[in-house]
């Protein structure tokens, strides 16, 4: 200590500043102007000055030299004291000497004139880290104590420790020790520091992994000059980890994870700081554990919760001597009714259950830890009249010292049970006297029913039979029970007797309503209908004689059928009564007309007016045998794919041409076509018929609609169920006199007609009728009296897309002269065969007739390059028409056939297979037509083999 001081007190004074152990001082303050202080400077120190402050030798000199960044707080508060003489007590850090921290008690000294300050100080900065870090550690326990989430936990962990160690990256990573790499999903970081967030390799930035496996906390304070890390340095600034703390985590001997903390600049660490890092490493570890082990134990209880939840039986959880409630599942409140449950006790939430016995129960368990059970307890709920019945158990639950804590309710509401029980022993009661009374009504009825009893053993034999067998089939009880039951059995019966017997024995199948016949005593057969079930091996049957139903039965059959037949006959004689009526009448117009074609010198004019009377009746017949045929679908049709739209459009001036000016004809399409698949001219023949029955019905005065839409079904009518499919409606609907329910069924009859005679033939519907069902449709007609009939043909929809465009081949003009073309002629009907020859050679043909097909087939085997063309009839004794077509075609290729038919079923079924067809009757302009057709495409003859 300097002489000044000596001077100024005594000398054991100046030894006691000199030998203590904080720093002392005094300093004279100087002022550039009054009442403001500029610097000041140390005018004597003791020894611990420069261990206290860093600074030496400092006697003499003023602090701005010694301190230019000194705060100036130092020198107005020295100032302070140096002019008032007021000592002052303060903290205060001084961040030029290092960022110490200093608790400072100064004083005035000398004369006021001298501005002298004495200082006693101590650097206080250890314990004030120290604090910080306690505060810090205190913040982290609150914080950590908030956060429902982990990530969220370790993120308040790095975040308290980077702001209170002033650092620029903090984080916390998942360690693979055998690959050597950390995982990052973020960490904390400021002044701009790079995330390490990712997968990193330990081997990129140094050797110090090896510490790390071996428990080691890593330290290093500057990576330039660490061993470890010196020749990775730039790869560690470049991440702001020049100086960093690794602190590894283990758990169960496993290095798992990491925590770390660095800083750009190079860093002296602290002891206290590396405990302050170690400390949250833990706390943040042990908090992250207690919060994974809380959401797995909440997840747990949830998951139990909802088992608990989905059981049928009541559960409740009671905590604690007074049985509060925790929890109750939905069947609890289900049982028990809805009530306020959690939070209070049992004797709050049931007050009613007082001296039930239950709250005792709940006690005694609770007491002695031993758990109870009972079934079909009564208990009594509030509100309520009569008892429930509960099976249920009180198990005590426990903590892992095995001191009990609540009790777990679990149990079923019985009560339907019960009372289902109670009623059953009443009924029990009542059936047993039942059951006798039943017995005596059994036996009765065994004794007195009319129907057939017994009971079969497996053998076969009646074990038991009751008195009906004597009055029914004749036979006694002593004679059916000797007698095995099939013996009884018509011959035609046994068979499937047999099999219902094995289905009853070996399967247990009963037969209910199981038909067959058993013999009479007397020698006959009556008709049994039985009932049989089988039981314990034997099976117990009953039946009843239904001889006289199914006499009955056949009997009805049989005038039905009788019934049928004389329809039939009517219809048959309508049918044929019309044709004879219009085929007579046609046939007196030709044989008139043939009379007197007969007749000497008549005149040419006559002539051809006869001959023309007889051609224009020839073709009246044929329409007329095509509307029968068409009726009875045996006409011959050639189908095609056409939109309806375009086939009523182009029937429509026509139709109008029919029906006459007075008539009005609306037409209602669709905008897209619908295609149908039929045959053209019987679709047009369709349309004109019913339009020329709704004109008849109009009495030449009204309005007509054709209409076309698509359906997606035929509709039920007359006796036929409805038919699924795609269809076209074409509807007709007239504004005329209607149809009487009581004709419609009759409309589409054959020569059927309302009109006066002479005015209609009655066959237009019926070509309607029968075209329709040929072409796979039907028709269906509605009729108001009074207001009009609708008629809508049903007819096979097409897509558009099965279209195919018809090649019109072009008509040849007659063939008038035959020009020595050889015509084959194959007809069985010796006259219309001499007509055809005789035709065909006034036609310059040649032809050659040949009576059948085995004749046609020999007359080509022996030259078949003579003929060119063969003309046979379809319906032939032997081989038809068709079946010869195809057998030329297969041995002669090339060689034209052309079919004539005037009826055939297998036209009208199976099509004409692709030949040329000319329909009977035909004149002599179709047969040189068809023969100059076939002709023309035939190619030019070549040796074609037998």
């Amino acid at each position: 200590m300097s002489t000044h001081i000596i001077e100024q007190g005594s000398q054991a004074t100046a030894n006691f500043y000199n030998d203590i152990d904080i720093g002392f001082c005094i300093i004279e303050v100087a002022f550039d102007a009054p009442n403001r202080q500029a610097d000041y400077r140390f005018l004597e120190v003791n020894s611990a000055f420069e261990e206290h402050t860093g600074l030496i030798d400092v006697t003499g000199r003023w602090m701005r030299n010694l301190a230019p960044d000194h705060e100036q707080f130092w020198f107005d508060r020295y100032g302070s004291i140096a002019r008032t003489g007021r000592p002052a007590r303060f903290e205060y850090s001084a961040q030029a000497l290092g960022g110490r921290h200093f608790e400072v008690y100064a004083y005035r000294t000398g004369d006021p004139e001298q501005q002298r300050v004495a200082v006693l100080f101590a650097d206080i900065s250890l314990r004030k880290r120290e604090e910080r870090l306690r505060t810090a550690l205190f913040d982290l326990t609150d914080r950590l104590a908030e956060q429902e989430d982990v990530a969220a936990l370790t993120d308040v962990a790095c975040g308290i420790l980077g702001r209170t160690l002033g650092v620029q990256l903090v984080g916390y990573g998942l360690v693979n020790p055998v690959a050597e790499t950390i995982t990052v999903d973020h960490d904390w970081t400021t002044d701009g520091a790079q995330s390490l967030a990712g997968m990193l390799q330990f081997r990129d930035f140094g050797s110090y992994i090896d510490d790390l496996k071996r428990g080691e906390t890593v330290v290093v304070e500057d990576a330039r000059t660490d061993s470890r890390t010196e020749t990775f340095a730039a790869a560690l600034e470049e991440r702001s980890a020049r100086a960093f703390v690794n602190t590894p985590i283990f758990e169960r001997g496993q290095f798992v994870a990491l925590q770390y903390v660095s800083t750009g600049e190079p860093r002296i660490w602290m002891e206290e700081e590396l405990r302050f890092i170690r400390e949250v490493g833990v706390r943040t570890r042990t908090a992250t554990a207690r919060r994974q082990a809380e959401m797995a134990l909440q997840a747990s209880e949830a998951r139990q919760r909802h088992l608990l939840q989905q059981m049928p039986s009541f559960v409740g959880v009671l905590t604690g001597p007074d049985h509060t409630y925790a929890y109750v599942n939905d069947a609890y409140v289900r049982t028990a009714g809805p009530r306020a449950y959690l939070g209070r006790s049992v004797r709050d939430v049931f007050p009613e259950l007082a001296g039930q016995g239950f709250f005792e129960l709940l006690d005694q368990v609770y007491a002695t830890g031993v758990p109870f059970s009972a079934r079909t307890t009564p208990v009594r709920f509030a509100g309520e009249d009569t008892d429930r019945y509960i099976d249920f158990s009180f198990q005590p639950t426990r903590r892992d010292d095995g001191t009990v804590t609540g009790i777990f309710v679990g149990g079923y509401d019985v009560t339907e049970q019960q009372r289902t029980a109670l009623a059953l022993r009443e009924l029990n009661v009542d059936l047993e006297r039942k059951v006798t009374e039943r017995a005596l009504a059994r036996g009765r009825t065994w004794q007195l029913s009319p129907d057939i009893m017994g009971v079969i053993n497996a053998q076969g034999y009646f074990e038991q039979s009751n008195p009906a067998w004597a009055t029914v089939l004749g036979w006694s009880e002593a004679e059916v029970a000797s007698t095995v039951f099939f013996d009884f059995l018509h011959p035609d019966d046994v068979a499937p007797a047999q099999e219902a017997w094995a289905a009853a024995l070996n399967l247990g199948l009963p037969a209910l309503s199981f038909e067959n016949r058993y013999r009479h005593k007397d020698g006959g057969w009556r008709w049994l209908s039985w009932v049989a079930v089988p039981d314990d091996g034997k099976v117990y049957c009953s039946a009843r004689d239904i001889t006289a139903g199914k006499e009955q039965a056949n009997a009805l059959l049989r005038a039905e059928d009788a019934l049928r037949q004389a329809q039939k006959l009517e219809a048959v004689g309508q049918l044929t009564g019309g044709v004879a009526h219009d085929f007579n009448n046609l046939l007196t117009v030709i044989k008139s007309s043939t009379d007197l074609l007969k007749r000497p010198n008549l005149p040419e004019e006559r002539r051809v007016r006869y001959v023309g009377a007889i051609s224009d009746t020839v073709d009246r017949a044929a329409r007329l045998t095509g509307q029968l045929l068409a009726f009875a679908r045996r006409q011959t049709l050639k189908p095609e794919v056409f939109a309806a739209c375009d086939g009523v459009r182009a029937i429509t001036e026509m139709v109008g041409t029919l029906t006459g000016a007075r008539i009005k004809l609306v037409t209602d399409l669709p905008e897209e076509r619908v295609f149908i698949s039929a045959d053209p001219s019987q679709f047009d023949t369709a349309l004109v018929n019913m339009a020329v029955n709704a004109r008849d019905a109009m009495d030449g005065e009204g309005q007509i609609t054709i209409m076309v839409r698509p359906a997606d079904a035929i509709p039920a009518m007359r006796t036929h169920p409805a038919v699924e499919g795609r269809f076209a409606a074409i509807s007709l609907s007239d504004t005329g006199t209607g149809i009487p329910a009581d004709r419609l069924d009759q409309i589409f009859e054959p020569f059927f007609t309302t009109k006066e005679v002479g005015k209609g033939t009655g066959l237009g519907l019926s070509q309607v009728f029968g075209f329709a069902k040929q072409t796979g449709g039907d028709v269906m007609v509605s009729s108001v009296v009074g207001e009009g009939t609708t008629f809508t043909l049903y007819l096979p929809h097409v897509a558009a897309g099965q279209r195919e465009t018809p090649t019109k081949a072009l008509e040849p003009d007659v063939l008038t002269v035959g020009h020595d073309t050889c015509v084959l002629v194959v007809e069985d009907n010796a006259d219309v065969g001499g007509f055809s020859v005789q035709a065909l050679i006034e036609l310059g043909f040649r032809p050659v007739l040949a009576g059948n097909a085995d004749e046609a087939l020999a007359e080509l085997a022996t030259d078949a390059g003579r003929f060119d063309v063969v003309f046979t009839d379809v319906v032939m004794p032997g081989m038809n028409g068709i079946d010869l077509a195809k057998e030329i075609q297969h041995r002669h290729p090339g060689l034209p056939v052309v079919l004539t038919s005037g009826y055939s079923h297998v036209l009208a079924q199976e099509g004409t297979h692709g030949f040329e067809l000319l329909q009977k009757p035909y004149s002599a302009d179709d047969l040189s037509r068809v023969f100059r057709r076939v002709t023309s495409r035939r190619p030019h003859p070549t040796a074609l083999p037998n």
